[in-house]
């Protein structure tokens, strides 16, 4: 017969901490896309005010500033969940282009054909950037062994 002391507890698999289940690994990356957004957002805002810079350039530099967000997403989200970055990647895209269509909706924007467009680029982005997020190798930190 076994003792209690040589039984182990089961363990949590989509809850740990280690390894965040799909949903909270999403939410946290599509959190940092934005964040991301903002910040290269307000950059261009401040270059804007700064520089007399022609209002043509105002929507692909929002375009590249929604890309880059997305692509952080997609990272973010491979890199928390450890698998499926294709996956978790177009998911954060897909997530990130409802955000910004919705935000657009909100400002008086409309349904066109730019919008089929930015959903391409924002899932494309965002696959990118889960595919980069899983295929990065993992360096060991100097110092510890």
């Amino acid at each position: 017969m076994r003792s209690k002391r040589h039984t182990r507890a089961p363990r949590a698999v989509s809850g740990s901490v280690r390894n965040p289940g799909p949903l909270l690994a999403i939410l946290k990356a599509v959190t940092l896309g934005l964040l991301a957004t903002t910040a290269m957002l307000l950059l261009f805002s401040f270059a804007f005010s700064w520089k007399d810079l022609p209002l043509r350039l105002l929507q692909p530099l929002t375009l590249a500033a929604m890309m880059a967000g997305a692509f952080t997403a997609g990272y973010w989200s491979a890199r928390f969940w450890k698998r499926q970055g294709f996956l978790t990647g177009a998911i954060c895209g897909g997530i990130f282009f409802a955000i910004c269509f919705l935000a657009s909706l909100q400002a008086g924007g409309g349904v066109d054909l730019t919008a089929l467009l930015r959903l391409t680029i924002l899932l494309l982005c965002g696959m990118i950037g889960g595919v980069t997020g899983i295929n990065r190798k993992v360096r060991p930190l100097k110092g510890k062994r």
